[in-house]
């Protein structure tokens, strides 16, 4: 039961970002707030799904256990390291256009964490209106993460932080990042709600 229509709308929203840096830093407080919100959501996923691996740089649906799905072959599953050889275009249209947008963030220059959180992200899509899932009544994952890169915002990690180039974020231990407070909205003309960030 994947959503593949799901997942084809986080692959046009990921091709239709142009992937570069807002060095202006005119959004930097909203930047922030939406990695911060990421960081939060990221520990309330892996604490629900009982993940091995409490780190917000994972690939969620590798924790999943749906009765009558194959984890594996969810979409991307061609660039797992795992995968089986891939018979090549036209087998199967949706892992073409994920490899397709793969190749363009490896020529757009898109830093290998960001490619990642983009694959997991277009996974995560076909999973997580799954029941299964449903019934937790946790906000979308990667939500935070593809607003941050469409409003050009990137992610570099760095001895424990998320390097902004201006500002350096620590990201604390999952059980910190549970308690941190709910950003009340993802819109950026929200940001005067912002304060304190």
């Amino acid at each position: 039961m994947l959503d593949e229509l799901a997942a084809h709308a986080v692959i046009e929203r990921l091709w239709n970002i142009e992937w570069q840096d807002d060095i202006s830093r005119i959004h930097s407080r909203f930047h922030i707030a939406l990695m911060r919100e990421y960081l939060r959501r990221s520990a309330l996923w892996t604490s629900a799904l009982n993940a091995s691996d409490l780190s917000p740089w994972i690939d969620p649906a590798r924790f999943v256990q749906l009765s009558g799905l194959d984890i594996d072959l969810c979409p991307g599953y061609v660039l797992l390291s795992s995968a089986p050889e891939y018979p090549g275009p036209g087998f199967d249209p949706l892992e073409d256009r994920i490899l397709s947008l793969w190749q363009h963030l490896c020529v757009k220059q898109v830093g290998w964490l960001m490619r990642q959180t983009a694959l997991w992200a277009i996974r995560w899509a076909s999973l997580q209106r799954h029941p299964a899932l449903q019934r937790f009544g946790l906000p979308d994952l990667y939500e935070p993460l593809l607003t941050l890169y469409e409003h050009g915002g990137h992610l570099r990690t760095e001895h424990g932080s998320v390097d902004f180039g201006y500002l350096m974020i620590r990201v604390e231990s999952a059980q910190k990042r549970l308690q941190a407070p709910a950003l009340a909205s993802l819109v950026l003309t929200d940001i005067d709600a912002l304060d304190g960030i």
